[in-house]
């Protein structure tokens, strides 16, 4: 009697564990949004099913980055299903929408990634399941990643130190504002770009600032006293669209726009707006294009033949006021 209790109990208590897992699944699918559902034809079904992951999906960058992913994945026979915040009120983060890659058997993810241990562990965990990961704008240096897809930080670091000596000249006060969810080695490699830029120009001063206060409540109102005390302070540079339009705004309600020049990385419809109306001096975009080509073609490298290249380095270009980027 005592040995059909116990049977009774181990099939209740698997019974239990399965009805859990079952619904942890069923949860996770229906809470993870997703822009483009995968769809498998009937009649030729693809080779391989790619789940890509945005840093915001409902961005113009990033369905650009996805339009072209999907056209040269059909030209290889693979589909691509699309995942990723979609807004601001998104509480997602980017290391559960690779745990969901992961669980949907994806062949290979493709993804933005931010600096943080959860996502070196997610990595780690796709890499256990035999899962390549091919990281785009942002890179990681846990090296648990078959390539990187993305502009060179380096190079970024050039750009913005030419337009720094365009907007401001050989004696300007520069603050950058540092973007804390690229990784701190990028962030480096990107200030060594400036840095070699300008070095024959000693009278530039640069400095990093406002890392502390990022993302917090309280970061707008840091830009806002930074532009009110520095009566020297001429250039900003930015490095994300939140960080951009905080200084624009900031400039326009604080009537600066004449004395202090914005340099941004990374692109909206606002931003542009800004750029046309001669608030922002320039903006410097990757090729969203060629990112959603190049890993899409990384990928099916990868797949294919078991390896790849390990740093793609993709194009950027600079916009200006008279720019007819073409962009929207």
């Amino acid at each position: 009697m005592a040995v059909r209790k116990l049977t009774l109990l181990v099939l209740f208590l698997i019974f239990a564990a399965v009805l859990i897992l079952f619904s942890a699944v069923l949860l996770l699918w229906n809470t993870i949004p997703v822009k483009e559902a995968a769809r498998w034809p009937t009649d030729n079904p693809p080779a391989y099913y790619i789940v890509m992951i945005g840093r915001r999906i409902d961005t113009p960058f990033w369905q650009r980055v996805y339009a072209e992913a999907r056209t040269a994945a059909e030209e290889h026979n693979m589909i691509i299903e699309f995942i990723g915040p979609s807004s601001d009120a998104d509480r997602n983060q980017i290391d559960e929408y690779m745990n969901y890659a992961v669980a949907a058997r994806a062949d290979g993810i493709l993804s933005y990634i931010n600096d943080s241990s959860s996502i070196r562990e997610v990595l780690e965990f796709a890499g256990k399941k035999g899962i390549p990961v091919v990281v785009l704008e942002n890179d990681t240096v846990t090296g648990s990643r078959q390539s990187f897809v993305g502009i060179s930080s380096y190079e970024l670091g050039k750009n913005l130190g030419t337009l720094i000596l365009e907007a401001g000249g050989e004696n300007s006060t520069v603050l950058v504002l540092p973007d804390t969810s690229s990784s701190r080695t990028s962030g480096m490699i990107m200030m060594s770009g400036i840095q070699e830029t300008l070095r024959e120009y000693p009278k530039i001063e640069i400095s990093v600032d406002g890392s502390e206060q990022a993302g917090s409540s309280a970061y707008e109102q840091f830009i806002r006293n930074r532009i009110m005390t520095d009566d020297d302070l001429d250039i900003i540079v930015t490095l994300n669209v939140n960080d951009t339009m905080r200084a624009a705004q900031a400039v326009i309600e604080l009537n600066k726009m004449d004395d202090i020049s914005i340099i941004a990385f990374r692109e909206n419809e606002n931003i542009l707006e800004y750029v046309r109306r001669g608030i922002i001096y320039a903006v410097v975009v990757p090729d969203a294009e060629q990112i959603g080509r190049r890993a899409v073609e990384v990928m099916h490298e990868f797949l294919e033949k078991k390896y790849t290249n390990d740093y793609v380095i993709t194009d950027m270009y600079i916009i200006y006021q008279d720019t007819d980027s073409g962009l929207y």
